[in-house]
Order: structure tokens, then sequence, then C-alpha cells
């Protein structure tokens, strides 16, 4: 989800070259690239096809075209400038396309040649981060916060991992050992009590026939309440977590999405044009 929101940010700001229109483009290129008379000239028609498709929206057909011309690229050809703008649009390509690694690669090369400390630059380095570092990640959350406290909303984003669901097994633990307690964790308190006041009761009941030697009946009657409320209770708080605990993640998760979305039209991410 996290991704999914960088990149529809993202893709508000590609040029006025319709995606439909790629693969005509890229042959065009390739073509200017087999005609060249030397790799220099090569180089540089390549390049440009790449300024090129940075800026186009998130095409999937497209990723495996500029994957290969990434590797493709002479890097010690260009001047200072060119490696500058290819690997910072390098680096945010690559973290649209899910391709993390090559992303930290190009913002680490990025950040040695340029010792960029804008929030800009601290925001895609952030982003990157989360999914690999995470003590990276927040240390730049950390200095970003000091400019700009709306940032420290990037942390909770970076624990939760947006896409990462809780388990049942904590409230179900709770409910083990005292009965009633997870499903008032869920918010069911009234449910909770119920089953805290039932199993209790059982509990009771369990005790007086254990004083009164009564052991045929803890054998039946006392392991027959003790499955149907004790073990009851604890499928009960399985089985409403499930129908819970997706609403209370999407109002967090709208939550989250709403501040991040004020961050990027506050610090927006684009590409960098010739």
């Amino acid at each position: 989800m996290l991704r999914f929101i960088i990149v529809v940010y993202i893709g508000l700001c590609c040029i006025d070259i319709q995606a439909q229109d790629w693969p005509v483009f890229a042959e065009q290129m390739e073509r200017r690239m087999y005609e060249a008379s030397d790799d220099r000239a090569r180089n540089a028609i390549l390049l440009s096809k790449l300024d090129s498709a940075f800026h186009y929206l998130d095409v999937p057909s497209m990723r495996e075209d500029v994957s290969r011309d990434l590797k493709r690229l002479k890097w010690d050809e260009l001047s200072t400038d060119e490696r500058k703008r290819s690997h910072w649009n390098a680096a945010l390509w690559a973290y649209s396309a899910s391709e993390y690694n090559e992303a930290r690669v190009h913002i680490t090369k990025y950040q040695r040649l340029t010792n960029d400390t804008s929030i800009h630059a601290q925001f895609l380095h952030m982003l990157i981060a989360i999914e690999s570092d995470s003590l990276l990640a927040g240390k730049l959350i950390n200095q970003m916060t000091t400019k700009d406290s709306g940032f420290v909303a990037m942390k909770t984003i970076m624990h939760k991992r947006w896409s990462k669901e809780q388990r049942a097994f904590p409230f179900v633990l709770a409910g083990a050992i005292i009965p009633g307690s997870g499903l008032m964790a869920e918010g069911f308190v009234g449910k909770g009590l119920t089953a805290l006041m039932l199993n209790s009761a059982v509990g009771l009941a369990l005790a007086a026939m254990i004083r009164a030697n009564l052991y045929f009946n803890i054998a039946t009657w006392g392991v027959m309440l003790v499955q149907k409320f004790y073990i009851g209770q604890l499928n009960l708080t399985s089985n409403l977590f499930r129908s819970r605990h997706p609403r209370k993640l999407a109002r967090q998760h709208e939550l989250l999405r709403q501040e991040l979305a004020t961050l990027l039209l506050k610090y927006p991410l684009q590409y960098k044009s010739i």
C-alpha cells in the first residue's frame, strides 16, 4: 500500500508523452543507436531514451526495457551532472517498480555525488531504507522531523509496514490466561465480561465438585462445561478477530494514507529533467 501511494504521486509528474507510444519511441531510439557512429553517441542516445522512460506512468511492460537499459548505460562516460540526474531518476524508478536493492544502490551513489541534504532527497532515501534498513530509516526520519514535525507519522508507517497484518494469537493468549480478556481487548467488552462471569462460575463449580469428591461428575459435566465456556470463548475470540480487525486496520491505514498524501503534496518526489 505504501508503494502504491508513492507511485500514484510520482505518476502525477510524468511528461506529456502517451504511454501507448512507448514501443514506437523505443524502437526509434534503438534504430538511432544502431546507426550511431561511435560508442559515445550511442550512450548519449541511450541516456535520452532512459530520461524519457523515467517520466512515463508506471507501465509494467516497460520495466524489463528500463532495467536492461540501465545495465547497458556506460556511467563513466556521463558527465557529473548527467550521473547525478540519472542516479536520482533510477532510484525513484526502481523504488516505484519495487526493485528496492537497485533503488538503494542508485540513491547511495546519488548521495555520494551530491551530498544532498535537502528534505526531498532524505524523503526518497528514507522510503527506500524502510524496505531494507530500519536503522537508517529511523535516523533519516529523526533528521526530517527536526525540519518538519509532519514526518513523525512516518515512524508509525515504518513500524506497521502498511501491509503487515496483526495476528489473533495475542488476543487468544490473553483469553486463555484470563477468560474474556481477549474479547475485551478486541473491543467486545460485553461479550468479554459475560465470558469472564461464566468461566468464573464454571471454576467455582469444579472446585465444589473436587471438595465433594465428585470425580465422575468432573469427568462428565466438568469437561463439558470447560469445553463449552472456556474453549468456546477462545474460539469466539479468534473468530471475532477476523471480522473486527480488518475494519480497525483499514481505519489506521486511511489515517496513515492521509498523512503520507499531505507530505507528498508538500514535498513532491519528481524525476529530474534535462
